[in-house]
């Protein structure tokens, strides 16, 4: 495990600039997951992390940050719109992505972190399995019928 970690941490993730970086994450999700609703422009969020090759980002992840529970006693940051560009996957950088943003939420305070994916997703759930998420609750659709996802 120490040795993934290491090698996680070396693929060069940073934060990225939500004002300065937010088309090219755009231009990002728009390749690497055209149905996510996450939006580095939207109220709300706290950080976005990426992976450049060049000057281009290849692979990204947001976090919003929430309160856990009615009374505020818990910190959370949800993990969002993890894409990787088709060119670069299989090469551990939606691992190393999701694992630098829950680096940085637990620096930062959170008390736990928090994400979501469709069941479909196998290969997702093999990398935060591998991380060390679990699953606490299970939905059919978060999105009321008929709605269609915003691009």
């Amino acid at each position: 495990a120490r040795r993934r970690a290491e090698r996680l941490g070396a693929v060069g993730v940073e934060r990225v600039d939500l004002r300065a970086d937010a088309s090219a994450i755009q231009d990002c999700l728009a390749e690497s997951n055209p149905g996510t609703q996450a939006d580095p422009t939207a109220p709300g969020e706290e950080a976005w992390f990426g992976v450049r090759e060049g000057d281009r980002l290849v692979g990204v992840i947001g976090a919003t940050r929430r309160l856990g529970d009615p009374a505020g006693h818990d910190r959370t940051w949800h993990l969002h719109g993890l894409g990787v560009r088709p060119e670069a996957r299989r090469r551990g950088l939606g691992g190393a992505l999701t694992a630098a943003a829950t680096r940085s939420a637990i620096a930062e305070g959170a008390d736990w972190v928090s994400l979501g994916l469709y069941a479909s997703n196998m290969a997702a759930q093999r990398v935060y399995q591998r991380l060390g998420f679990r699953t606490d609750g299970r939905f059919s659709s978060y999105r009321p019928p008929g709605a269609s996802p915003r691009h």
